[in-house]
């Protein structure tokens, strides 16, 4: 449910170092988005905010790689590509450490 959410109502935005992704999500529904937030500290523990009670976002490479490995820690054939794609970038460049 929360992959298929995000590549409705989600983003990845190039970050300012090369080959990393920063993470955002906007809900028009405030009960949802804080219910959205409660559930994405549980997985990602730090580093999530909550702006406006209308969108999250996530910026450390950590934090958006522990997303990532959440959402993306297998590769079905659904979902939209693009997002699928910049997630693994950011999987495997946070492993390698460019």
């Amino acid at each position: 449910f929360l992959r298929g959410f995000f590549d409705g109502d989600g983003s990845f935005a190039k970050s300012a170092i090369d080959g990393f992704y920063n993470f955002k999500i906007f809900c028009a529904s405030k009960l949802f988005i804080k219910e959205l937030y409660k559930k994405l500290i549980d997985i990602v523990h730090d580093g999530v905010h909550l702006y406006k009670e209308a969108y999250i976002e996530i910026n450390a490479q950590k934090n958006v790689y522990n997303l990532m490995k959440f959402l993306y820690s297998y590769n079905p054939s659904i979902g939209i590509q693009r997002k699928r794609e910049r997630a693994i970038q950011h999987i495997t460049n946070y492993e390698l450490k460019i």
